[in-house]
This record gives structure tokens, C-alpha cells and sequence, in this order.
């Protein structure tokens, strides 16, 4: 920033008076201007009103600022003009940018000092309110730090003659100097040398006439101020309509003059000044006769004197005791209906803020007044008689803390009544609520008539709600209109046409009801009756009425009588007695007139409707009787029983069965175990559901060697009580991942945040040795900066099996990629130094914290962001695409340098970290393969079949290679931005013929020639011909190094246009994709399937650079 500039060169200007002064000044920021004389009004007039006379009243000044110009990069021009200049004009002009603040001469603000010659008026009057100045005395203020004493006498006229006179007159003379701008200036060792020095006056002669200037006073002050205290000490801690009185006290020089000002909340009250008890000693004191909330805060006692100021600051803080709001709205009772969900709230304000708590009493009768609670208890789920759960939040409103506490009644079953407490350190209030739960009229009546003479009919009512129960015996045609149809009975009526009837009535106290008991003759009982219970309400006397259906009583009768039957031998017998009635009649069985009961061998089913004999033997042969009987009488049916056959020939027949049957045990046993022996898998073949990455072929599967990889406890075991799970991540078939906070993981003994792998409840001893295998394979696998890494394990047998990775807090690439597609901005600016110093100046990868060695870097200076930044912020640009690809690559050749095949190598396994990392994982363990969309049926194994090459499809062969392949597909994935691959395809056995037999995927729109030329290497139907990541990374790397021009335009996509605006970034072409298109199922990218030609087509034309990079590398 360059300060303004003024249309004159020279440092002073003078005219003449009554003359116009005419200033012009140019700057790059917004302009304003001040003047000397501070009456002089200031009027802001736009270039063309200012070309316009502006009237105005006579006699009235007005300095006019407008708008002009600007001129050679000084866009903005403000011009000062004052008509009829006066000698009290006379002074510095200043002009300085609006926006800055303070002013600094030759920074942000110039300024020329103007002389307005008056002939009449040399010396330089201003207008002053002050008393003394009005008897021409000036008072000049003389402080033991001062090293110069100036006399003020101003001119308006530059080249006038002054002389200085003292009172007495001082014998020295040198030293003393004139400034027309300033005045005299005396040292001040003259000042302390001369004698009673009272003041000074300046003289002059101009056209033959003396003049005189005002006179100067000699007054020596002092001006150090030593020390400010402020009584009572911070903090003060007071209750609402307590007093605040606050003393502040100043220890000052001798003669010194103080100016001393509160700063507080509110400033409404004026402080009292002491009168001066002591010649060094100043005192303010400040009262608030009933303080407030609002008056908490922090309080300031200013003490200036001359230029300098201390401050004092206290902290003033206003408790407020607890209240509860609801107390004032809410009735203290209300009727609740049983069943209900409820919630009681409770809120309370105060200072502190409350803490809140629910307590709760069993209701034990109907209550009229509010008694004092005892025997409470907490809320909590095991001594409810309700169920519920509480939440608790905190709102400030005006300055007072509101905590709310809601409790949810899921379902109201019991009276009870509840106690919300609010509480702080200055006090505590409470409030009852009466939780009445209410029920509506019910009836039932004895449930089994058949024992007793007379059938028992019961009515409750809630005694809060109901009053007045009545029993009416109501005719069944009563119901009825004239066409024999049902009509809705009317309780305000019924007892018009229904015959009222006599009940016992009394109260339960433990339910708070009454119960209206009617026992119906037993001359009743031998015709249909409709029986009617009614109940008033207390509230607004409406009746209520529940019919209850009593059906005569009916003699027992049988749907079906027993028959003969014949059976042989050891054969099974069958006997069914179904009858009807009214009660239902008891069925009991007889043989040969002889009570037959349950025993070895005879069963009797259905309420003794049904008899069996599992084995009938000779002895079974006989007569059997089923009788029915209820209160209206008995009925009975027989049926007789030939057994033939001999018991020898049965004795046989059970030899034989045993023998078959323990022949048939054998050869299953024998034929499982042959099966099992036969067709085992072999491990190598077979993907898990916890692990994926396993041993090259060519070396005995990682996965079979775990078993024999050692596990050092010492080194890897942490305690369970170090551990803090929270929210699971992801859960599968029989597996989940958490998140979870630890201490003490890394330096510093910080709680860091991680991941814990471990199995559901249930789990079986295979998978739990599967688990053990992941943990072993990951130990031998090692740390890479691209991968998961294993931070420690909990494998003692006190608790679950958990294995702790390291936690990556933006999840899997796949969802980040299409959350971030509409802030997907393909081009950054860089500038040439950075891109210069990012591959020549180190050859470390550095993100944040963590560094890597790495020959050459794919990252641009842009991705390498301070540890704080948040992704979700930064807007994703097609270098982050290409480094993400690079560092997955880099991963990539870790593994297979361990001699590790990963097999499922998508963009839902890379996850993203802090400083735009991304590492390689397989949470097989936490993704339900059965319910993944991403994973087809293929036989009895479900296959990410998108992804895999066509040898692992057909022949089952996973190689380095094979995963290759599947890398191209993830860069398909990474420049669509999350989209799924091969859209609108139906992944079926045709879709892995045309794989086979050439057909490709299309680039995606944000794809380079360069970059689809890599995918389509990667997706070579013969494996020795794909690139190796070795390869892929130096070429990834040299691919973002290469498209870095030295002018710093980085890499931008052939099918993507620059932005016609200079904004530092490329404007994608394409519009943003709709919600619609952002559906479930991914499908939303515009890439195409290539035939086998026109992928052939194609390769030949990429065939030229990237194949020679290729090439290259594998030479």
C-alpha cells in the first residue's frame, strides 16, 4: 500500500485571506479529510453536484469534499475546496485513507500545512471553550520528562518577525529556536535555570502596527501515575439485588492531574469522585445499588494522566439462583391415559447453570394436598414403575444459563408422582408433578362358570375420571331397529328401555378405583341377556357405557360319536371326542367303564379331546367312553377295541428297526467323512470374509501360514481399560468395526481417536481364529504410509478380540469422491516457484505431520495442507484425482514388494485421512458381502466381479497382475468421481463373456488421453502385458510433474474449458450433477462401454506415449 499523494509537491502553502484554497488528492483506497479548525463543516458532494452552485446560509464556512478523477493507478481522487479562507484556517490539511485506522504520516495519510495570510490577525487565535483562554492566557504544562518547552505562538502570516519576551526576562538566549509552524522552543535546561519564570508572550510589528500574542503561563505538573488498585479483588461474586460498590485507587506524582474512567457492562451509573484525601492519592468509587444479570461482566478503572494510562480490571459475576419455568405455566396435576407416551419437561434458569435431576414416588392413594417427599428414588430404568428416558441441554438466554430436562414416559402404566430438581451453588428449587394415569370403564366376568352356581360380571372405573357406576340388564332386540339390524347404543338413554341392577360396590385403593361387582342368577342363565355397565365423567358429567354379552347356557353335545376300530400289533391307535356346549363341557375317558388317565405309552391331547396309544398291545383290547358334561347336564359315547396280531412277531420287528437303524448311523458317518476329505478347498482358493490380501500363489497362502506367524504380546497387547468405544463404523455378517478413543497410543499420552475391529456376539471359534489370522498377516505385513496400519491388539481371554487400526476420518474414497462432486473445481492455480521447489528443492513426501521417502512426488504443493485444514472445505481438483491414484499405486508396490495379492482393490477399500492421505485397507470384517450391491453371486461365492480381471473370473487365479487390472477400474472410479463402474450393465455370465472378449469401459468425462491411455494399459486381456505398480507410480508421478508448466498453468483435461475469468481456477463445462442423478445405485456417470474393436481402436492410438513410458520402465 503506497500512501495518498496531493496535487503540490511542497510541504507548505500559503494565500491570502478571503482567497479559495484548492487541494487535490489521489490515492488507491477510499479518501477523506480533516482541517485545523474544527468548527469549519464539512460537506461530501459528488463530481457533478460540485460543478453545481450549492446554496448556502450567509456567514455559514463550509469546507467542500468531492469526488474527482483518479489518474495513474490512483483510482480514487477526493478534492478539498474552502471559499472566503480565514486566518484561523491557518494549519495542517490532512487527507488519509477512510479504512485504515490510526493514521500514520507518510504510510496511510499525507498532509500540507496551509498559512491564510491575515494582515489584521498575524498571531494564530484558535476558538477554545477554556475560561482562561478567553482572558488571553494559555497555560503550558511543564512535566519532569520534558526535554523542550514550546510557546505556542502560531502565525498566519510565514515571513513575520517574532520575538519572544519572558517574565522575568532569561539572561541565556542560546538554544532557543522559531518554527512558523510550531512557535519557540526552549530547552529545558534554560527553564530551570532562570529564576520565579512565570511565562512568556511573542511580539511582532507588521505595517508600522505592534502586535501581541496571547500570554503563556508557566505551570509545572507532574505526571507519573505509580500504581492503580481496584477493591475488592477479582472476582466478585454476587446475588441478584445485592449492592456493587467498586473503589479504584491511584498513587500518583505530586501535582498531577488525573482523568480517571469506569468501563463496565450497561454504564448507566455515574461513579462518585472522592474529594482528594491525600496530595499523591486518587479515588473513584462506582455503585450498583441492585445489580443484575446483565451487569456481570468484566469491570475497567481508566487512570490518564498527560499521555499515559494505566487500567485495573476486576470480574464482577451475578449469580442467579435457580428457577423452574414450568412452575408458573404447568397445573401440578394432570390426568395421563394408561398406554401413553408422555414427556415432562423442565426448565430452569440460573447462574451457574442448574444441574437438573428426576426423582420419582409410587402414588399411593388419591391425594388432596401436596405432601413432602420421601423415600425417592433416581430415575433409572431398573426401579421404574414407568418406563421412560431422560435428555438434558443447555441455552443461554439474556445472560442466564436454561438447562432443560425432558423426561419421556414411553409407555404410562402407574400412577406416580415426579420431582424435577434444579440446582446450583447459590440455590435450589423443585417442582411435584402429579403423573395420574387414567383408564377407561372396564368389565369381565368369572372365567369359569362351570364351578360355581351363579356367573359374576365385574365393572371398574378410574376413580380420578368415573363416577357412578350402574348395571343394566339390557334385551338383545333392544339393539335392534325394526329390520332386526344392530343399532349403536345410546348411554344418555339407556336406562329408558334397560332394567337397572343391584352390584356390590367398592374401591381398590392400590389401582384407585371403583369396581361394581354383579352376580347373575342362575335363572338367568338359560337365555341370551345384554348386559350394560355405565360410568359418569367427573369432569363434564358425560356417560359412558361397555356392553358385555352373556349367552344362555347350553346342554352338551357331540359333532361326531366314536366308531369301532380294529388295529394289529404295535400299531398306533387314534381317538377323537369332540363335543360342544355352552360352557364348554370337561371331556373325561373311560375304559372298560374305568377312569383312564395319562400314562407310558397313552396320551390324552387338545383338553382330553384327543386319546393315543403310540404302540397298541393285546391288553389294549377293550370298550372306550368319552363323556362330556357342563352345568347343563352330561353326555357320553363308546366305542369298542380289537387288537389282533401275536406280541412275538412284534419282539421281532423291534430287532429288526435297531439294526437298520444303527447300520444307516454308520455308513452316513462314513460317507460325510469321505465327502469332507474329498472335496476340501483349498485355502488359496478361497476369499474370506475378514481377508483378502494373502500370499502370492507361487508361496504357500499367507492366510494357511498364519497359524504358525508369532504374535508378541509385549509389543502389541493393550489393555482393554485404555480403550473407549464409540459409534460402530461399519458391521457385516458376523463382524463390525468401531470407533474408539485410547490414551497413551502415541507421544504425549493424548487421547487419539482409532479403529477396533472385532466380531459380533455369537461368533464362531473359526471366525474368531480368522481374526487372529488378519492380525498376524497385518504384523507381518509392516507399516507403510499408504496402508492401514495396525496399532495394537486385545487378545486376552478376559474380554472380545479387538484389533486396532488406525482411523481415518473421512471415510472410504468412493463416498468423498461423490459427496465432493459439486465442488469440483478441475484447475488450481500454482505459481512456477512453488512447483519448482515441490520437485527440486526435497525429496520427501511431507503431508502434515508424517513424512515418506519418495524418489519422485505426484502431489502438488496445493495438497500438501497444514494438519487443521478440513478437506470437506478445500475444493477437489484433478491434481487431488492424480495423487490419490499415485498414492494408491505406492501402496500398491508395497505389497507386492511383501509378496501380497489384495483381490478387491476398489475405491470403497482406500480410505482418506488427514492431510489428504489415502490408505489401502479391506474391512471385510465390517461389510456385509450378502447385502453389497458391489459383490455378484457367482456359484456359491459372492464376487466383486466389476473389478476383477478376467483370469480371476474364469480360471480363479489372482496374481499381482490380476490386481492390476483392478487398479484400472479404481482410476475409472477416482476421474468419474465415485461413479460406479460399467453403468447401466447388467453384471451377469454375459457381461464376463464380453469382458473377455474385449469389451472396455469409455473415459469419464474429467479423464485425460494420458490418463484413459493408463487405464486401458491396466486393463490388457493378457496379464504379462498390464504395467506393474512400480511402473504406474513413475508414471503417475511424471505425469502431474510433466503437465506443471513453467508459467504455473498445472494439468487441465482436453474435454474441460478454462474459465473466461481470471480466478485463479478452470470452470468445468459440464453442469452439476441434479439430485435425481445422484441416486443409490451410483449409476451416475456418463461413461459408455467400448467394444472389443473400438477398444482396440483406441489402444493403438494411446499406444505412443504411454506405452513407451511403459516400455521404459520394464527395461
Amino acid at each position: 500500500m503506497t500512501p495518498p499523494i496531493l496535487d503540490s509537491s511542497n510541504n507548505s502553502l500559503a494565500i491570502s485571506v478571503h482567497e479559495t484554497l484548492t487541494i487535490t488528492c489521489r490515492g488507491e483506497q477510499t479518501l477523506a479529510w480533516d482541517w485545523p479548525d474544527q468548527a469549519l463543516v464539512g460537506q461530501e458532494l459528488t463530481d457533478r453536484q460540485a460543478q453545481l452552485s450549492t446554496p448556502r446560509s450567509p456567514g455559514q464556512r463550509v469546507a467542500v469534499v468531492s469526488a474527482c478523477p483518479g489518474q495513474n493507478g490512483r483510482q480514487y481522487c477526493k478534492r478539498l475546496v474552502l471559499s472566503k479562507a480565514q486566518g484561523i484556517d491557518t494549519g495542517y490539511y490532512r487527507c488519509f485513507y477512510q479504512d485504515h485506522k490510526p493514521s500514520i504520516e507518510g504510510t496511510n495519510s499525507v498532509s500540507i500545512y496551509v498559512f491564510v495570510k491575515d494582515e489584521e490577525h498575524p498571531f494564530l487565535r484558535r476558538r477554545s471553550k477554556s475560561k482562561g483562554n478567553e482572558h488571553g492566557l494559555e497555560t503550558i504544562l511543564v512535566t519532569r520528562s520534558s526535554t523542550h518547552i514550546t510557546v505556542p505562538c502560531l502565525v498566519t502570516v510565514p515571513d513575520l518577525n517574532v520575538t519572544l519576551h519572558a517574565y522575568p526576562p532569561i539572561l541565556e538566549q542560546s538554544g532557543i529556536t522559531w518554527d512558523n509552524k510550531q512557535g519557540w522552543s526552549i530547552p529545558r535546561p534554560i527553564i530551570d535555570s532562570a529564576t520565579m519564570l512565570i511565562g512568556f508572550h511573542c511580539a511582532a510589528t507588521l505595517g508600522g502596527k505592534d502586535y501581541r500574542s496571547t500570554n503563556y503561563l508557566i505551570h509545572n505538573a507532574g505526571s507519573q501515575v505509580y500504581d492503580v488498585k481496584l477493591f475488592p479483588e477479582d472476582p466478585v461474586e454476587l446475588m441478584v439485588g445485592e449492592a456493587l460498590t467498586l473503589n479504584c485507587t491511584a498513587s500518583v506524582e505530586f501535582n498531577t492531574g488525573v482523568d480517571m474512567q469506569w468501563s463496565y457492562p450497561g454504564k448507566q451509573i455515574k461513579p462518585h469522585r472522592e474529594p482528594l484525601s491525600h496530595a499523591t492519592e486518587v479515588v473513584s468509587i462506582l455503585t450498583i445499588h441492585t445489580v443484575n444479570v446483565t451487569d456481570s461482566g468484566p469491570y475497567f478503572c481508566n487512570v490518564t494522566s498527560m499521555d499515559r494510562t494505566q487500567t485495573q480490571q476486576t470480574q464482577v459475576i451475578v449469580h442467579v439462583p435457580p428457577q423452574i419455568h414450568e412452575k408458573e405455566l404447568a397445573e401440578p396435576s394432570s390426568p395421563y391415559p394408561s398406554g401413553s407416551s408422555q414427556t415432562l419437561t423442565c426448565t430452569a434458569f440460573g447462574l451457574p447453570a442448574p444441574n437438573i435431576s428426576w426423582q420419582w414416588r409410587a402414588w399411593e392413594k388419591l391425594l388432596t394436598h401436596i405432601p413432602t417427599l420421601t423415600h425417592k428414588g433416581d430415575i433409572s430404568l431398573e426401579t421404574l414403575c414407568n418406563q421412560c428416558w431422560s435428555r438434558y441441554g443447555l441455552i443461554e438466554k439474556h445472560r442466564k444459563k436454561e438447562r432443560s430436562g425432558v423426561l419421556q414416559i414411553r409407555n404410562a402404566s402407574v400412577s406416580v408422582m415426579y420431582k424435577c430438581s434444579a440446582e446450583n451453588k447459590i440455590g435450589k428449587d423443585e417442582r411435584l408433578i402429579y403423573f395420574y394415569v387414567t383408564s377407561n370403564v372396564d368389565t369381565h366376568s368369572s372365567e369359569n362358570p362351570m364351578e360355581q352356581a351363579n356367573v359374576s360380571l365385574s365393572c371398574s372405573a378410574d376413580n380420578y375420571t368415573y363416577e357412578e357406576l350402574q348395571w343394566y340388564r339390557l334385551d338383545p332386540k333392544a339393539l335392534q331397529d325394526e329390520q332386526g339390524k344392530p343399532q349403536e347404543l345410546d348411554c344418555r338413554s339407556v336406562h329408558l328401555y334397560a332394567n337397572a341392577l343391584d352390584g356390590q360396590l367398592f374401591f381398590q385403593e392400590h389401582s384407585n378405583s371403583w369396581v361394581l361387582d354383579y352376580t347373575i342368577p342362575s335363572t338367568h342363565l338359560h337365555e341370551d341377556s345384554n348386559y350394560v355397565c355405565e360410568a359418569q365423567s367427573r369432569r363434564n358429567g358425560e356417560k359412558q357405557c361397555l356392553v358385555r354379552y352373556v349367552k344362555a347356557l347350553e346342554a352338551p353335545r357331540y359333532k361326531g360319536s366314536l366308531t369301532n376300530q380294529t388295529v394289529n400289533v404295535t400299531e398306533s391307535l387314534r381317538m377323537e371326542c369332540d363335543a360342544e356346549g355352552r360352557p364348554l363341557p370337561r371331556l373325561s375317558w373311560f375304559k372298560d367303564n374305568q377312569p383312564l388317565h395319562q400314562m407310558s405309552g397313552i396320551q390324552l391331547q387338545d383338553s382330553n379331546r384327543t386319546l393315543s396309544i403310540q404302540r397298541v398291545r393285546e391288553e389294549d383290547a377293550g370298550l372306550y367312553t368319552c363323556k362330556a358334561c357342563n352345568q347343563r347336564g352330561c353326555v357320553q359315547s363308546s366305542a369298542a377295541v380289537r387288537v389282533i396280531g401275536s406280541s412275538d412277531k412284534a419282539n421281532v420287528e423291534i430287532v429288526i428297526l435297531i439294526g437298520t437303524g444303527v447300520i444307516a448311523v454308520f455308513f452316513w458317518a462314513l460317507l460325510i467323512l469321505i465327502y469332507c476329505n474329498v472335496k476340501r478347498v483349498n485355502p488359496a482358493d478361497l476369499k474370506t470374509g475378514y481377508l483378502s490380501i494373502i500370499m502370492d500363489p507361487g508361496e504357500v497362502p499367507l492366510d494357511k501360514q498364519s497359524e504358525y506367524l508369532p504374535y508378541d504380546s509385549s509389543q502389541w497387547e493393550i489393555s482393554r481399560d485404555r480403550l473407549r468405544l464409540g459409534k460402530v463404523l461399519g458391521h457385516g455378517a458376523f463382524g463390525k468395526v468401531i470407533e474408539a478413543s485410547i490414551y497413551g497410543i502415541s507421544k504425549g499420552n493424548s487421547l487419539d481417536t482409532v479403529a477396533v475391529k472385532m466380531l459380533k456376539e455369537g461368533a464362531t471359534a473359526s471366525e474368531h481364529r480368522a481374526l487372529m489370522s488378519e492380525l498376524k498377516i497385518l504384523i507381518h505385513i509392516g507399516n507403510h504410509l499408504n496402508v492401514v496400519n495396525l496399532l495394537g491388539a486385545c487378545t486376552k481371554p478376559n474380554g472380545p478380540l479387538m484389533v486396532i487400526v488406525e482411523y481415518c476420518k473421512y471415510g472410504n474414497l468412493s463416498n468423498f469422491l461423490r459427496a465432493k462432486r459439486e465442488f469440483f473445481l478441475p484447475y488450481r492455480k500454482s505459481g512456477p516457484f512453488l512447483i519448482h521447489k515441490l520437485f527440486h528443492s526435497s525429496s520427501s513426501y511431507k503431508c502434515g505431520l508424517i513424512s515418506h521417502p519418495l524418489p519422485l512426488l505426484g502431489c502438488s504443493p496445493a495438497l500438501v495442507r497444514s494438519p487443521v485444514e478440513d478437506l470437506w472445505k478445500t475444493p477437489l481438483t484433478i491434481e487431488d484425482l492424480i495423487c490419490y491414484s499415485f498414492q494408491v499405486a505406492r501402496g500398491m508396490d508395497f505389497l507386492a514388494s511383501r509378496k501380497c495379492i489384495h483381490r478387491d482393490l476398489a475405491a470403497r477399500n482406500i480410505l482418506l485421512s488427514e492431510n489428504n492421505i489415502v490408505k489401502i485397507c479391506d474391512f471385510g470384517l465390517a461389510r456385509d458381502i450378502y447385502k453389497d450391491p458391489d459383490y455378484v453371486r457367482k456359484g456359491n461365492a459372492r464376487l466383486p466381479l466389476k473389478w476383477m480381471a478376467p483370469e480371476s473370473i474364469f480360471d480363479k487365479v489372482y496374481t499381482s497382475q490380476s490386481d492390476v487390472w483392478s487398479f484400472g477400474v479404481l482410476l475409472w472410479e477416482i476421474f468419474s468421481l465415485g461413479a460406479s463402474p460399467y453403468p447401466g450393465v447388467q453384471i451377469d455370465e454375459d457381461f464376463c463373456k464380453r469382458l473377455k472378449d474385449g469389451v472396455r469401459m469409455r473415459a469419464p468425462e474429467t479423464a485425460s488421453p494420458e490418463i484413459y491411455g493408463i487405464m486401458l494399459a491396466c486393463w490388457q486381456g493378457e496379464p504379462k502385458e498390464r504395467p506393474t505398480f512400480p511402473s504406474l507410480m513413475q508414471i503417475l508421478g511424471d505425469l502431474l510433474q510433466d503437465n506443471s508448466l513453467p508459467d504455473g498453468k498445472d494439468y487441465i483435461p482436453l474435454n474441460r474449458s478454462q474459465s473466461s475469468e481470471d480466478d485463479g481456477f478452470s470452470q468445468a463445462s459440464s453442469r452439476p450433477p441434479s439430485e435425481e442423478e445422484l441416486r443409490l445405485d451410483n449409476q451416475t456417470d456418463s461413461g459408455m462401454v467400448l467394444a472389443s474393436e473400438e477398444f482396440e481402436r483406441i489402444e493403438h492410438k494411446h499406444s505412443g506415449t504411454t506405452s513407451k513410458r511403459l516400455i521404459t520402465q520394464k527395461h
